[in-house]
């Protein structure tokens, strides 16, 4: 039997790795009927519990359950006379019971009677988010964090209003904050009218956290923001805390978004406040979990151009355990995978992708009284 650790393009993804379930997606052309298994070093493979296609078989996904957890495993991928093998380290299982369920939605960029850019599902954004909206209810979400974008038209109100409809009618509490695309010059008080909020950059306090969302739309924080960023930082050092922003501060290499002045501010602050656990950003559009300083960055993708994934949080005292997911349905991330074109090459996928450790990592958590 021939194996392969070359992934090509229309290859196979892993979106989601948790303790106990891995899904698995491939893209595969018209060649019958593939067998995707995982091998966990036990006399038998272990095979899916759930098998889904779409398109003629273009589209595969298979979702595993009872996956061992903290340890090395290999998903198996056998089709069109080849066999494909990858390794997959399972997360461990988080002690204690979990405190909440929240997910990171970045870069919704909805939008209405707009024709689509490349390679993105803009002209079906309203079902892509309610559909991504269905799912989170599935997965028993309870807190949700919009990171700017909503919209991808700047001053477009209609689609504001119409995006928070569509927020407000899922049963689910969010915060957002503005992105590039939802504000232009002077347009602060139109946002904060349309979003019910005093101003652009507030603090919300949830399930024992707390939430700083702040204002980057404009590719930096106001001095007003400065201020009140260092207020609320020294309010209280045991309550865990969240920095939101849609810029993020800084790259997949660890070095300092230069097109973001208060990048280095936010780290240099944030780094002598260890009771903030992360920055949760967006506007890149691609996945990531980078550390420096001991600060992390939390940078989701976008649902609205492949690969179409979001991040789900579970809080547990020990530890946030962090899990990329790809929207459910499968007719939506085939199309925006078909209109990408023939020419993406792996390389560019896999930036969408992020490495295995940005896709799924824990970051851990101090005890209170020890921040």
């Amino acid at each position: 039997m021939e194996y392969s650790e070359d992934i090509p393009a229309i290859g196979l993804h892993v979106p989601t790795v948790t303790d106990s379930e891995i899904v698995a997606t491939a893209h595969l052309g018209s060649v019958g009927q593939p067998e995707c298994q995982i091998l966990t070093g036990g006399i038998d493979p272990l095979g899916p519990i759930s098998i889904e296609t779409w398109n003629d078989g273009r589209l595969w996904r298979w979702r595993f359950g009872g996956v061992p957890s903290g340890r090395q495993v290999d998903i198996l991928l056998k089709y069109h006379g080849r066999t494909v093998r990858r390794p997959i380290q399972t997360m461990p299982t988080p002690s204690g019971p979990r405190r909440v369920r929240w997910a990171h939605l970045p870069d919704t960029h909805f939008c209405t009677g707009r024709a689509p850019k490349k390679g993105r599902l803009r002209d079906r954004s309203e079902e892509v988010l309610l559909k991504t909206l269905d799912d989170l209810r599935g997965l028993e979400v309870e807190w949700l964090v919009i990171t700017g974008d909503i919209v991808d038209g700047a001053g477009s109100r209609d689609d504001a209003v119409a995006a928070k409809r569509a927020l407000d009618g899922c049963g689910i509490p969010y915060a957002v904050v503005p992105g590039n695309h939802d504000l232009e010059v002077r347009q602060t008080r139109q946002w904060c009218k349309t979003w019910g909020r005093r101003r652009s950059y507030y603090a919300e306090e949830r399930d024992g956290i707390r939430w700083l969302m702040l204002d980057t739309a404009r590719g930096d924080l106001s001095d007003a923001q400065h201020e009140w960023l260092g207020k609320q930082l020294e309010k209280d050092r045991n309550v865990p805390t969240c920095l939101c922003t849609h810029w993020p501060v800084m790259l997949r290499d660890g070095e300092l978004e230069s097109s973001f002045p208060s990048s280095e501010y936010l780290l240099e602050k944030i780094a002598i406040h260890p009771h903030v656990i992360a920055i949760y950003g967006g506007h890149k559009h691609w996945t990531a979990h980078i550390v420096r300083k001991a600060v992390h960055q939390v940078v989701s993708g976008e649902i609205t151009i492949y690969p179409c994934t979001y991040t789900v949080i579970d809080v547990h005292d020990s530890g946030w355990w962090h899990h990329t997911r790809q929207i459910g349905d499968l007719s939506l991330v085939e199309q925006s995978y078909d209109d990408i074109g023939d020419g993406t090459t792996e390389k560019w996928l896999a930036g969408r992708w992020g490495d295995a450790n940005d896709r799924s990592f824990v970051i851990p958590t101090r005890p209170p009284g020890n921040v």
